[in-house]
Formats: structure tokens, C-alpha cells, sequence
């Protein structure tokens, strides 16, 4: 396998080198780039078949998504980066895995592993097939980035009770901790949460459903939800219904 990897940072290119060459000795890293310009050079220029690129999203000379367009189709990319704002749009294109910063061999080996696949169903990969493959692909958020005593930390995202908006500024709960969030809206966070565990059960708050600790009746309309955190929470009338029904298929 022909490989190109495209990333600026010194030590982030060291870790994609080493991994690659630890999952697969034999697979040739033909190039490693720093830049979209660079990249646009090789991919014209080569005289070998590139099988798989793997790339930062923000690089020296700018946002790779914004040239995107002008990469080959048949070529799949996984890409590497710091910024979890692009997945969307990188599995709507030729990405086939989207591993945001900081990585480790474990998921460097899942987006190879798919890329093997994948390459081992037709021998060749084509832009359909990897459409295929993207419309069966999500990406959810493992790792939130949070401001806690006027620092910023990574947390997994599996440890966090519920998140709750309150005045446009989000938060994340755990126990009596409340964490602030750079995230802008609710509605734009949800949809980076894996559905099967994270359900907004009104205006205000997403569950975490690995958290519930017990369920019961508030009043007519609504729902107690008890966390093993120690936080109690409420479905709102218009939520209790599509909860319930959330819950009947995780059963």
C-alpha cells in the first residue's frame, strides 16, 4: 500500500509514522507533507498509485476542507485532527474515519482496519463504495474539551451525567461539578453525542443514559430521572412520550 500523510505538527506526524508502520511494516509512506499545497503537488505529479492518505484538517497553508473538492475521488482519506467541527462534512466527501486529537494506536488501527476492509471487498477502491461504506459510518464525540479553573481539559465524554444549557452557555455535570463547555448550542452538541446513550429529555438538558440510576412517575405529564451522580432531572410533557419510546428500544 502506497500511503500520504499530510500533517504539520512534528510530533502528531511521528505518532501517524510510527503507528502506521507498527499496524503494517510492509505499507510505504511515499510522502509526508506539512501543506495543502504540497499535497496538491504530489497528487498531480507522483507516478505512483497513492492507495490512502492520512491528514490534519488545519495545516500550514490553510483548511484542507476548503480544497477538497479538488482531491481525487477514488483516493479515501482518514483524517487526523484537532477540530471535531468538520466530521460532518468529511463523511460526506472521501473520508472514511475522522480521529480527532490526541490519538492513540487504538484508533489509528480501527481506521486501518476499515480501510482493509473495505479495499479487501472490491480490490479496488471507488467513490461509490465508499459512499457506501460513509452512509453506515458515524462519528460521535469521545472527548469533550472544558474550561475548569480557568484551564482547559479533555474529559470523556462517557463520564459526563447530563449537559445543561442555562442563559446560551452549556455545561457539563458530573456530581456537583459544573464544567463549561465551548460548544454554542445544545442542538449542535446533540448531534455529536451518540444517540443510543445521550437523549435531550427537554429544552434544557441531555442524559446520559449510562448514568440513570432510576426512573419514576413526577406527575402526569413528566418523568423523575435520578442519576448515580446524585443529580434528579425532569422530562419535560413534550419529551416524556419520545423518552419512553428511547428507552422500549434500548430494552
Amino acid at each position: 500500500m502506497n500511503l500520504l500523510l499530510v500533517e504539520d505538527e512534528q510530533f502528531a506526524a511521528y505518532r501517524l509514522k510510527s503507528f502506521i508502520r507498527r499496524y503494517n511494516l510492509s505499507w510505504d509512506i511515499i510522502n509526508e507533507l506539512t501543506s495543502i499545497s504540497e499535497l496538491l503537488y504530489v497528487l498531480k505529479n507522483t507516478p505512483k498509485q497513492i492507495d490512502l492518505i492520512l491528514s490534519d484538517i488545519e495545516l500550514s497553508d490553510g483548511n484542507l476542507m476548503q480544497v477538497i473538492h479538488l482531491l481525487p475521488k477514488n483516493i479515501p482519506i482518514i483524517f487526523v485532527t484537532a477540530y471535531d467541527q468538520y466530521w460532518q462534512k468529511a463523511f460526506s466527501l472521501n473520508s472514511i474515519h475522522y480521529i480527532t486529537k490526541p490519538f492513540d494506536f487504538k484508533q489509528i488501527k480501527t481506521a486501518l482496519d476499515k480501510f482493509v476492509l473495505l479495499n479487501k471487498q472490491g480490490n479496488l477502491l471507488d467513490h461509490e463504495q465508499i459512499s457506501l461504506l460513509l452512509n453506515n459510518s458515524k462519528h460521535y464525540k469521545e472527548k469533550l474539551l472544558i474550561k475548569k479553573h480557568r484551564k482547559l481539559h479533555l474529559i470523556d465524554v462517557k463520564s459526563i451525567g447530563h449537559f445543561l444549557s442555562e442563559g446560551g452557555i452549556l455545561f457539563a455535570r458530573i456530581g456537583d461539578q459544573r464544567m463549561l463547555l465551548k460548544e454554542t448550542s445544545l442542538t449542535n452538541l446533540k448531534s455529536t453525542l451518540n444517540p443510543n446513550q445521550f437523549f435531550r429529555i427537554n429544552r434544557h438538558q441531555i442524559v446520559n443514559s449510562n448514568h440513570i440510576s432510576s426512573i419514576q412517575k413526577y406527575n402526569k405529564d413528566t418523568l423523575l430521572i435520578k442519576l448515580s451522580d446524585g443529580n434528579e432531572l425532569r422530562t419535560s410533557q413534550g419529551r416524556t412520550k419520545p423518552f419512553k419510546d428511547w428507552l422500549d428500544k434500548k430494552l
